[in-house]
């Protein structure tokens, strides 16, 4: 009977909705996705290409990481996966001395843990005609970006903003239906 009660109480409260005051929001990630300050972040588990990593995440409404901060850039990369290579959204491209982020507004590629940061040359930090996409890899002892084949098997991370939910909702358990 108790089981009976609370299933038509949680029934009637989809009807019995509490709405917010103006502006009274959270920000909210998928399921799989992290929360890390204005964006939400998935971490691949699945080792892939560097333009199938992209084309996961546009797949996924997202896009590959590309940082627009040096704290955003030091949060993310400190929960990348431990002791693998993990794509970044940065590629050099022949023509240009610079690397370029595959979205705009990326921070400037000298603030990133280059293996050899000083000076800055592409070539110095493993970039050729053949290796040129970046990666991070991630340790307890180094943190560092260095140009590979972007053809090799990396993990990568997407990027896409949250959804902004009311802090007042009903909140119902469809099990209990």
């Amino acid at each position: 009977m108790l089981p009976r009660i609370i299933s038509v109480l949680c029934f009637a409260g989809i009807f019995v909705t509490s709405y917010p005051e103006s502006g009274e929001t959270y920000k909210h990630c998928s399921h799989g996705w992290t929360l890390i300050g204005d964006f939400c972040y998935y971490f691949e588990n699945t080792a892939l290409r560097f333009e199938v990593a992209e084309l996961m995440c546009i797949e996924k409404q997202s896009t590959i990481f590309v940082p627009t901060s040096v704290k955003e850039w030091d949060e993310v990369m400190a929960r990348s996966k431990l002791n693998v290579l993990t794509w970044i959204g940065l590629k050099q491209i022949d023509e240009l001395r610079e690397p370029l982020w595959k979205h705009p507004g990326g921070i400037s590629v000298d603030k990133l843990n280059w293996v050899n940061p000083i000076p800055l040359y592409p070539e110095h930090n493993g970039w050729s005609v053949s290796t040129e996409c970046a990666a991070h890899f991630n340790s307890v002892a180094v943190r560092h970006v260095f140009f590979y084949h972007c053809d090799s098997m990396l993990f990568s991370i997407c990027k896409k903003k949250p959804t902004m939910l009311p802090k007042k909702q009903a909140m119902i358990d469809e099990s209990d239906l």
